[in-house]
């Protein structure tokens, strides 16, 4: 009986282990759509939407459609979906940097007097050089109706990012809506049992220890200000011999590198054979520390900037429009104790700007000033 029983409890811990996670996007988050160059409810081939790891946009016009019913059907399965416009060439492309993806599927469904729809559903695990067909997506595939239909497919791959697109061939308007993807799920060559983010004095520090390795080669270092685009910014080699190890191994690694706002890190283990497996994200958020004076605002003529520093080192301000375009900069060194910078800003056209401050090109303040 107790061998029975411990059977089953391992059989449990196997299912709990590697369940799938599921993840639904519907686009009913007002907050997460990304205006482009013109209003959420115009045709613009630069409207965005994001949530977590998963980002759409398009490379041709469309719009934030609502749940307007139009030939008897709603416009959205809840408040919004995507609606594609019937003229150009492009595809509506959406990016999953999820550590991989076992099956996904999303809702479509036609829109128009006379519907003729004709578009593709496709994929890429190599960042869009080549692409798999799933599905054709027309008034056959739909059944000659304009209710959502679900297309989906089965990617089962552990790439980092993934692009899942649906490309316009020709025909009238589509919309999208409620995208659900579940994660790829392998046994990993290593158990993590710790893996933390901390700051320590002017770093952060990733630790991490591993309770089993196996073929373990090395350990990437990834590190991501949005959580969705990551890259590499060190390496260490794994403590195991011979790559495998059932002792627990401890790891650290130091990012110099400040960075204001929210820092995302993730580990890409990478086995002898050259495979990989990634862990889980874990974040640090860094906020100013000290206090910069940046007066007069509105300004005429000249910026001032008091900061104080600790030891000596290369300070640049940089003035930005409101597109990120660097109007001015300025590049002095300070001394220890407290600075004045002045910035000359008379020839400049009226209207608002960007201040960043970089202290040794690592950025420590942004505000906003007026130029009247």
């Amino acid at each position: 009986m107790k061998k029975l029983l411990s059977i089953v409890v391992l059989l449990l811990c196997a299912f709990f282990t590697h369940a799938q996670v599921t993840t639904t996007i519907n686009f009913d988050t007002s907050g997460n759509w990304i205006t482009g160059s013109g209003s959420l409810t115009s045709y613009r081939s630069n409207h965005m939407y994001t949530e977590g790891l998963f980002s759409a946009s398009t490379d041709f016009d469309a719009l934030r459609q609502t749940s307007t019913t139009q030939d008897g059907f709603a416009g959205a399965n809840g408040i919004f979906a995507w609606r594609l416009r019937n003229s150009g060439t492009g595809a509506w492309t959406a990016s999953i940097a999820s550590g991989g993806v076992s099956t996904f599927n999303v809702n479509i469904r036609r829109w128009d007097a006379a519907p003729d729809p004709n578009y593709t559903l496709d994929y890429s695990i190599d960042g869009g050089a080549t692409w798999v067909n799933v599905s054709t997506i027309n008034n056959t595939t739909l059944s000659n109706s304009s209710a959502y239909t679900t297309y989906g497919g089965t990617i089962n791959s552990a790439n980092a990012t993934i692009l899942i697109r649906v490309n316009r061939v020709g025909g009238e308007r589509i919309m999208i809506d409620d995208f659900v993807w579940t994660d790829f799920q392998a046994v990993l060559p290593v158990h993590y049992s710790r893996l933390a983010a901390y700051k320590s004095g002017i770093a952060t520090v990733i630790d991490w220890q591993t309770s089993t390795e196996n073929n373990c080669k090395r350990f990437n270092i990834l590190h991501s200000t949005d959580g969705s685009y990551f890259k590499q910014i060190g390496s260490i080699d794994s403590k195991a011999g011979f790559g495998n190890s059932t002792a627990k191994l401890d790891y650290k690694f130091f990012d110099s590198e400040t960075r204001i706002g929210t820092n995302y890190y993730r580990l890409e283990q990478v086995d002898i054979d050259g495979t990989s497996s990634y862990s889980e994200l874990i974040k640090v958020i860094w906020t100013e520390s000290r206090n910069i004076s940046m007066y007069p605002n509105p300004v005429i003529d000249e910026l001032h900037i008091d900061l104080n520093s600790i030891n000596a080192t290369q300070v640049e301000v940089k003035l930005v429009d409101l597109s990120g375009r660097i109007i001015k900069n300025n590049l002095t060194r300070t001394q220890s104790g407290l600075n004045q910078i002045r910035l000359n800003v008379k020839e400049i056209p009226t209207g608002v700007y960007g201040i960043q401050i970089f202290e040794n090109n690592a950025l420590i303040k942004v505000g906003t000033i007026r130029k009247n």
